[in-house]
């Protein structure tokens, strides 16, 4: 079980896991991958009461130390979390490089780049390492208003990509980076390639819709958005939704994609944009 679930984390399918993986007694482990799938689709008090879960005499084990920090992080603030992870990063050796991922999400969320980069750096060194890489070229991305060009966020997104090409973070990164870039033949190949890869992912394909619209395939990118943009879809898909909408002149349909994601976020700028 434990297993199955590794490979569906890898795979960026959390909500299948969490669906399909289950703890029966003390499963402890199985309890730890469920938490870190929680806190991943920002589930905190869900991840919080699996990783619970893992608890022996009175301890945790170091990798749910590290996810019930990022728990803190989401509920708390950062301070406590930031604490947390620091220790871990000195003293652990088996999960260090969780850690650092971890430590540097929280530094992202607290605007200190610098530190956040320095941890991803170290992370990165890992041969077999896509998350940090990911994380990584998100910084850069996220870094680009204070004169960071978005091509430099091209080689850890690529090779994240290349390491792990199921993991959707990825996927939607360095897509989006191609198509700020103009390079849309690149995008394509991406979504088409993430689709493939994951057909049931509605991430995927709110990705592909929105490439498909740019690149001026209007019928290809609706039928992805009617695949990809469900009930429970978040900001971005709806905002996308009804861009492709717009686009095929379905204005009523689209302004009510609007409204839902206004919604889901009153205070995105992008949507009222």
């Amino acid at each position: 079980k434990e297993g199955l679930g590794r490979v569906l984390l890898a795979r960026s399918r959390e909500k299948e896991l969490l669906e399909r993986v289950r703890a029966d007694g003390d499963q402890r482990k199985v309890s730890l991958v469920r938490g870190i799938a929680a806190i991943r689709l920002d589930y905190p008090r869900r991840a919080r009461a699996e990783l619970e879960r893992t608890r022996v005499n009175g301890k945790y084990p170091a990798e749910a130390v590290v996810y019930l920090a990022l728990c803190d992080a989401a509920e708390e603030g950062g301070e406590k979390a930031v604490q947390t992870l620091e220790k871990v990063v000195a003293t652990t050796r088996r999960h260090k490089a969780t850690a650092q991922i971890a430590l540097a999400r929280v530094y992202m969320k607290r605007n200190e780049l610098t530190k956040a980069r320095a941890q991803l750096e170290e992370a990165a060194k890992d041969p077999q390492d896509y998350e940090a890489n990911a994380l990584l070229g998100q910084l850069y991305l996220d870094a680009v208003d204070m004169g960071v060009p978005p091509e430099t966020a091209l080689a850890p997104l690529q090779k994240a990509v290349e390491r792990n090409g199921s993991h959707g973070p990825s996927r939607h990164l360095l897509t989006r980076t191609y198509l700020a870039l103009g390079q849309f033949a690149e995008a394509t190949k991406q979504v088409d390639a993430w689709t493939a890869d994951n057909p049931t992912s509605d991430e995927a394909w709110a990705d592909a819709a929105f490439v498909y619209l740019h690149t001026g395939r209007f019928k290809d990118a609706e039928a992805a958005v009617a695949r990809g943009v469900k009930d429970n879809a978040d900001v971005q898909a709806f905002r996308v939704k009804a861009q492709v909408l717009f686009a095929r002149g379905y204005a009523r349909n689209a302004f009510a994609s609007l409204e839902r994601a206004n919604k889901l976020n009153p205070k995105d700028a992008e949507t009222f944009c």
